[in-house]
């Protein structure tokens, strides 16, 4: 922008519009900008002034600067136009920009008018449409309760293996890292922030792995602000398998703390008094110039206003009409830039026979403010003057005085809107802040938010906030100030604050140094995080992770390890056939028992394996908690006090599964009472209308309670009491409540746990609820069931195979074995071409280095559309067990099974046909 530098200098003090157009664009809307997730476009007679950054990206644009000047139709098309004259403020309208490559966005934007009459900017506000229809369609969508909890994460959230290679990310980190989810994955944690930290100190990762503690950072790239922060993920022996990378764009908050620095230091500033000044120029003009009358008339103002205290009021009617015209002429002639004063005499008739003629002589001149004519002056004289070059000088500076007050009151009226606008920011702001005075420690300000800590008329930081009688320092606490007052720079840090309540809160606090003129620290602005919730998240996420690597590893026993307990128990009921009537047939039912006990340790080992998943039906869990209480408290000093609502709701549960929940809990409460006492149950009806913190879904749900009145678990016990193998028992295998956690997990539910040393502990239990109607279970005769037909057997395992062979022919059926499902399909196909088929085939699920039941069931049937088939296994990482009619078969078997399941099943299946 070219500048007259002549008009410059003979206005020292008048500051120009680029610094203007800084101060607007800092302190303006593009403070409000910041914070909103729409795109902004400040113009002024249609004409763009500034732009927000999401308002740059929308539009394809590097900067603001590069379509600050421009006409709004260099990117609103002719048929959107209408957006600008509707008459109607706020209005939202559908509508297309232009972006600066040529093509067009669709959009939804309204044009917002400020409050304040006299401001002559507007704001168009806009947003894309696809975007918001993406949103929507990604909550819609969310059906996995895990996925869906990582997913909705405000933050961007990574698992990382122990090399620091990312293995699993959440939908925000593809967001703020602007990579898909296939790029991310397997990249480094230093390829996804895009930089590389030379020193150890620096990187996250590397000081995680030292100190196997949460580590954090804050990074400025480019024009983002991000905060990162690492969460060890343990493994065995001390050792590290991975950390957890969460990474928080911060830039709206670092903006927003940074343009109220920025206006502190511009109040500070705005001091000089410029009416006293006018007020001196005019004196001097009296007693020097003897001027009569000083007028200014403003633009687009027909009055004229007198800007000194000691001119008469009393004016002629002509004399006025003559100074009006004078200053309407030269506001419409005056350039930019140029001073010029015009100087024109008036006559009028007098009385006086002597002077005959009375001579006025009026000089005016024009008032700048940014370099253009917003008004003029008129000083009249009741006599001729010829003004010398000093008489010109001083009434230059009264109108630079006067364009100076005037940009003043601009400047003051725009801090003001600015100021209010910022106040509305601030307060609706959901993060606490708070502005701390270092010298007495004392809260000078805070928003709304920050009333959670129930500040006072001047209390003090560590009284609100830490709810302590003495400063942090003194009592062993890092303290956020402390810090920032040592370092002079921005600090974050993890910090404990109070609630209204007086109960704990997890909070990460940035504390940032607010500088005078001097560069004297006087002020700390912190603005706190709560992140209680997500920490319980983390917590969550490990556990899961720790039952995940825990399920694989019984997982790859639980297959070999039920094939040899199936032979064994096979074995066992063939000879109770054939020493029925032996004197030690007694000995078969304890080895038979024993085998039993042995099977019920691998089922808990499969129960949070991926082969665990539940077997659900419509079930009552009236009757179950009731048998569970009776068969474990029997013999037991411990008594049951049982409270069960009446209409309490149905749920859709495994019930061997949950019965070993109960079981568990039941035995724990029980052990904990060593002197006896009462075990309170607890069953009712629970509606969750918001999360709370807790992973469940908005729903109906049964809680369940068991409250034991024994020894309590110690605090530093509580968050590691469902963690695989932790046991505080002597004979204790550490399985127990991790086995209860992963079922109730299984079934959709929740398990918390409430307990205070030497007074007890709770267990709370949430199960959905079912909206079906309990179905009456079946009463079936426990017998082996002969029959006749063609029986074909696929295992791998030639003890499985050999004794089932025998049960089968014990059972009355004629049965033939193979090794995998080529041989089975071979064979079937066979027999097929005879005309005398297999009745039934029996395929076990998972055959190492073969071909296993989910892949042969789908050529059978292809061979056969009428074969009938049984899926058997101890363990599958498919859901064919619990949906195996799906899958086209008739039927499962467990591993390991009795003869009697295994005669029972083929009879239903054949009679059935």
């Amino acid at each position: 922008m070219n500048q007259d530098t002549t008009r410059q200098n003979s206005s020292p003090n008048v500051p120009n519009k680029q610094k203007i157009g800084e101060h607007h664009r800092e302190t303006g809307c593009y403070a409000l900008a910041s914070f909103n997730d729409n795109g902004i476009i400040t113009f002024e007679k249609k004409k763009i002034i500034n732009a927000n950054w999401i308002a740059n990206e929308y539009l394809h644009v590097h900067s603001p600067d590069d379509i600050i000047g421009q006409e709004l139709t260099s990117i609103i098309p002719p048929e959107c136009l209408d957006v600008l004259t509707d008459e109607t403020s706020n209005t939202k309208r559908w509508g297309k920009l232009i972006r600066c490559d040529g093509t067009h966005i669709d959009v939804e934007m309204m044009v917002v008018r400020p409050p304040q009459k006299t401001c002559q900017s507007r704001h168009l506000v806009f947003r894309t449409i696809t975007e918001a229809r993406s949103s929507e369609k990604i909550l819609i969508n969310a059906s996995n309760e895990w996925r869906t909890t990582f997913d909705t994460m405000p933050n961007a959230v990574c698992l990382l293996d122990e090399d620091g290679i990312v293995v699993r990310c959440n939908k925000r980190m593809t967001e703020i890292s602007e990579k898909t989810y296939t790029e991310i994955i397997g990249s480094s944690c230093a390829e996804i922030m895009n930089c590389t930290f030379e020193d150890s100190k620096i990187c996250p990762l590397k000081r995680l792995r030292n100190s196997h503690q949460r580590e954090s950072l804050v990074l400025q790239k480019n024009d983002r602000w991000i905060h990162i922060s690492m969460e060890p993920l343990p493994g065995q022996a001390g050792s590290l398998r991975g950390a957890v990378l969460v990474i928080s764009d911060i830039t709206a908050h670092k903006r927003a703390e940074d343009r109220l620095l920025h206006l502190n230091k511009l109040f500070l500033n705005l001091t000089p008094n410029y009416r006293k000044n006018i007020n001196m120029f005019t004196q001097a003009c009296r007693e020097q110039l003897n001027a009569d009358r000083i007028i200014y008339r403003k633009k687009g103002d027909n009055t004229l206003r007198a800007i000194s205290q000691w001119q008469d009021s009393q004016c002629n009617h002509d004399i006025e009409v003559a100074e009006k015209k004078l200053c309407c002429d030269i506001i419409q002639s005056a350039r930019k830039g140029e001073s010029v004063h015009v100087v024109k005499d008036y006559t009028e008739p007098s009385t006086d026979p002597d002077n005959p003629h009375i001579i006025h002589t009026f000089v005016g001149h024009p008032v700048f403010c940014h370099d253009e004519c917003i008004g003029s002056l008129c000083i009249s004289f009741n006599k001729k003057v010829d003004l010398a070059d000093n008489d010109e000088l001083l009434i230059s500076i009264i109108s630079t005085a006067i364009g100076i007050e005037e940009e003043r009151n601009e400047v003051e009226q725009q801090i003001l809107v600015q100021k209010t606008f910022l106040n509305h920011i601030l307060e609706s702001l959901s993060h606490p802040l708070y502005v701390i005075d270092i010298e007495d420690y004392t809260l000078k300000m805070w928003n709304a938010a920050a009333d959670i800590f129930n500040p006072e008329e001047n209390p003090t930081c560590y009284e609100a906030i830490h709810n302590q009688k003495n400063p942090c320092s003194e009592n062993g606490i890092h303290c956020p100030l402390e810090m920032v007052k040592s370092t002079k720079k921005a600090q974050t840090l993890e910090h404990v604050h109070f609630d209204r309540d007086g109960n704990p809160r997890a909070f990460e606090v940035h504390g940032h140094p607010v500088f005078d003129d001097n560069g004297n620290l006087i002020q700390v602005i912190q603005y706190a995080f709560d992140i209680t919730d997500r920490n319980r998240m983390l917590e969550e996420l490990q556990k899961t992770q720790k039952l995940e690597s825990l399920g694989i590893l019984a997982g790859g026993i639980a297959h070999d390890f039920n094939n040899i307990i199936t032979a064994i128990l096979g074995n066992i009921e063939i000879l109770k056939v054939y020493l029925e009537t032996h004197k030690h047939s007694e000995r078969l039912l304890k080895i038979e028992n024993a085998v039993f006990r042995a099977r019920d340790l691998i089922q808990q080992l499969l129960t949070f394996s991926k082969g665990g998943a539940p077997i659900k039906k419509t079930l009552s869990i009236i009757e179950l908690l009731k048998e569970s209480a009776g068969f474990v408290l029997r013999g037991s000093n411990v008594k049951c006090d049982l409270s069960i609502q009446d209409d309490l709701w149905a749920v859709e549960i495994d019930g061997g599964q949950i019965s070993q929940v109960i079981n568990n809990l039941l035995l724990n409460a029980d052990q904990a009472m060593r002197d006896g006492g009462t075990i309170n149950i607890t069953a009712e009806n629970h509606i969750i209308y918001n999360v709370n913190g807790l992973p469940l879904h908005k729903g109906k749900y049964v809680r369940i309670s068991i409250e034991d009145h024994g020894v309590g678990i110690p605090e530093e016990n509580i968050s590691k009491i469902f963690d695989p193998y932790f046991t505080t028992k002597e004979k204790g295998n550490g399985l127990g409540l991790t086995t209860a956690y992963s079922i109730i997990r299984k079934h959709d539910g929740y398990i918390i746990v409430d307990s205070e040393t030497g007074r007890g502990s709770t267990f709370s239990i949430y199960l959905p609820a079912s909206d079906e109607v309990k179905q009456p279970e079946e009463v079936v005769e426990k017998h082996i069931v002969k029959g006749t037909g063609k029986i074909l057997v696929v295992d791998d395992e030639e003890t499985v195979r050999d004794v089932a062979l025998q049960m089968l022919n014990l059972c009355g059926y004629e049965a033939e074995c193979v090794n995998d499902g080529a041989e089975a399909l071979e064979l079937y196909s066979k027999t097929l071409a005879t005309g005398r088929p297999y009745d039934i085939v029996i395929m076990d699920l998972t055959i190492p280095g073969g071909l296993g039941g989910k892949e042969t069931i789908k050529e059978l049937l292809k061979i056969d559309p009428k074969a009938k088939a049984i899926a058997s296994s101890g363990y599958s990482s498919a859901p064919v067990m619990s949906e195996f009619k799906k899958y086209g078969f008739y039927g499962v078997l467990t591993k390991p099974y009795r003869m009697q399941e295994l005669s029972e099943l083929l009879h239903r299946i054949l009679k059935n046909d």
